[in-house]
């Protein structure tokens, strides 16, 4: 425990894609052949597919899995061996894609034993972790594996055709908030392929179809994806300033709000505290019956115990709201990779789109006309409006 809280790595042995280096073994040094494999599990990952699709991949390429790779390398066997030197499984793949470690951090006191009579490990809660950072040479940056959390937590399923689509996981419908699930039929072209709200397909009377087509949402954002980059590359001072000023903006109506709401629970939950006292005195002076004191104290309890649930979320969602800042520099970053951008592929979308969000169709005009909010990482929504305006009156 005292090495652990010193910053020491206390595992026996280090993760798959480094070694101890061999003048000081408490030293982690990046092993360059496993750690191109951890690369590409990551890259994998972010192009769309899923942990057990990864490890198929792997295992069809004949790569060594890490048991092996340790044990052709002279180290003792970590885990029981698989069946052959190339079994990459599913959970394996999870666990790389989910180690901070690969940033560069040391993470001590994730298990722990009960007694040194008991060897089976218990986890801990990512809260109870122990994290020192940069410690040694990180193999994944930080965008790259906060995508990629981003994906695990979409938990994104393949078509029956074996498809991944590429905005699975992404499309949020505007009036439920559920997910839009992908369509499409073994002989039709690749033009009528859609997505529907996914609380509309299970149920029809919960929700409206909200379909739009694949192609219809590939070049929108790429469209507005486009703009983004050139404006940034044109204006950047000034996009910058917009983004802050939006930030702001935004913020404080969300905070508004989720303050109001806090405001009126607290004070149904002081008024089921004064109805409880009223309740228990009329109780005690025989005004009202034991069996009805009791029905009636077990419902505002159930009311007030759901009440306080819902309060306590939301003071928690304020204070990391109060934590957020908008990290513009970060999304700069990314677009000047991106500069002379022509088609959109499933690394360029994670790397640039938090969600997007789909409204229903509107018809009143005699031509369907949809709107679609795009939400990006580390800026949150971007309006094109003020983009044209500004560019206007420049000139």
């Amino acid at each position: 425990r005292s090495k652990g809280m010193a910053g020491e790595h206390i595992g026996s042995h280090p993760p798959y894609g480094y070694r101890k280096n061999p003048e000081n073994k408490k030293e982690w040094i990046v092993d360059e052949e496993a750690a191109e494999v951890v690369r590409e599990i990551f890259r994998l990952c972010v192009s769309g597919y899923g942990p057990t699709q990864i490890a198929n991949m792997l295992t069809e390429r004949e790569i060594l899995c890490p048991t092996y790779y340790a044990l052709e390398r002279g180290e003792k066997p970590r885990t029981v061996l698989p069946p052959h030197k190339y079994a990459w499984n599913g959970p394996v793949v999870a666990m790389i894609l989910d180690r901070v470690d690969y940033l560069g951090h040391t993470v001590n006191f994730k298990t722990h034993n009960k007694s040194y009579k008991c060897h089976k490990k218990i986890k801990h809660t990512p809260d109870q972790w122990k994290v020192f950072e940069d410690t040694h040479e990180a193999i994944i940056d930080k965008e790259t594996f906060e995508i990629v959390q981003k994906i695990r937590a979409g938990k994104r399923r393949p078509t029956r055709m074996g498809e991944m689509p590429m905005f699975s996981g992404l499309l949020y419908c505007a009036d439920c908030g559920s997910k839009l699930t992908f369509h499409r039929k073994a002989d039709e072209p690749a033009e009528k392929h859609h997505y529907i709200c996914g609380n509309y397909r299970s149920n029809t009377s919960n929700c409206t179809m909200h379909y739009i087509r694949n192609v219809v949402v590939e070049r929108i954002v790429l469209e507005n994806l486009k703009e983004v980059i050139r404006y940034v590359s044109n204006y950047e001072d000034e996009f910058v300033r917009m983004v802050m000023d939006a930030d702001v903006r935004q913020k404080n109506r969300e905070l508004a709000q989720k303050k109001k709401k806090l405001i009126e629970l607290q004070k149904r939950i002081g008024e089921l505290d004064t109805i409880f006292q009223r309740i228990y005195e009329d109780n005690i002076t025989g005004k009202l019956s034991d069996e009805r004191f009791m029905k009636m104290s077990k419902g505002y309890e159930d009311e007030q115990h759901t009440l306080q649930a819902e309060a306590d979320k939301i003071q928690n969602e304020l204070q990391q709201e109060e934590k957020k800042s908008v990290d513009v520099k970060r999304f700069l970053a990314i677009v000047k990779k991106y500069t002379d951008l022509t088609e959109l592929t499933p690394e360029i979308l994670r790397e640039f789109v938090d969600k997007i969000i789909v409204h229903a169709p509107d018809k009143s005009s005699g031509r369907r006309l949809q709107e679609i909010e795009i939400i990006y990482n580390h800026i949150g929504e971007f309006d094109h409006s003020k983009v044209t305006l500004w560019k206007g009156n420049a000139v």
